[in-house]
């Protein structure tokens, strides 16, 4: 499906929730569907190698992403609804996308915090991050070890931490990158629909 097609439904989709006042009904489920078939080819930048994206909507915490599904596997969304898991074939690289609440419990829970506190996290778990980036409702965190690379943006929005994460190692890194820059390009973070939508099963 031509790219100018899925991109006027998704802004015919946002502007018909709008006029409902966020409700769900079958006119929506029906522009959803065109989304479906687009896959992820209105939010996917050219990467320089062609693959299959698709596109991965959770409903309970209102995101989703495009990732190439000829490269990464989808195992199937976590029983709590939280988000799913991504691999490929040959179990070098994987990718997981997933939501969870920003729980204050009287200490310093501001973003920055959560911010020196993954730092810290992945320095322990051996990786040397080179590079980083602070704003006010995101950060972004990449680098390696041992042969392994990794990349994590996390978008905080109405309370709800937005995670993508990526680990790929060295031997994958030229497909890997372009495919990380292009999953962090089509991260939707602010979807309106948070009803339960039937995923597009690949054929």
């Amino acid at each position: 499906m031509r790219p100018e097609i899925c991109m006027r439904g998704l802004e015919e989709l946002n502007l018909y929730v709008r006029s409902r006042n966020k409700r769900f009904d079958f006119s929506a489920l029906l522009l959803w569907s065109v989304l479906w078939a687009c896959g992820a080819q209105a939010q996917t930048p050219d990467t320089g190698k062609a693959h299959v994206w698709d596109t991965y909507v959770n409903a309970r915490f209102a995101y989703s992403v495009c990732y190439p599904g000829d490269v990464l596997l989808p195992q199937g969304e976590a029983d709590n609804g939280d988000g799913q898991k991504f691999i490929n074939k040959d179990g070098k690289a994987e990718a997981r996308v997933y939501g969870s609440y920003f729980a204050s419990n009287g200490e310093d829970q501001s973003l920055k915090k959560t911010y020196l506190d993954e730092i810290q996290s992945v320095q322990k778990n051996g990786f040397t991050v080179t590079y980083k980036l602070l704003k006010a409702d995101q950060f972004v965190l990449s680098g390696s070890r041992k042969g392994k690379i990794f990349y994590e943006k996390i978008v905080l929005i109405g309370g709800i931490f937005k995670t993508l994460r990526l680990e790929y190692t060295n031997d994958t890194k030229a497909d890997f990158d372009t495919i990380t820059s292009t999953m962090a390009s089509c991260f939707q973070t602010r979807l309106l629909i948070k009803q339960k939508l039937h995923k597009r099963t690949r054929k």
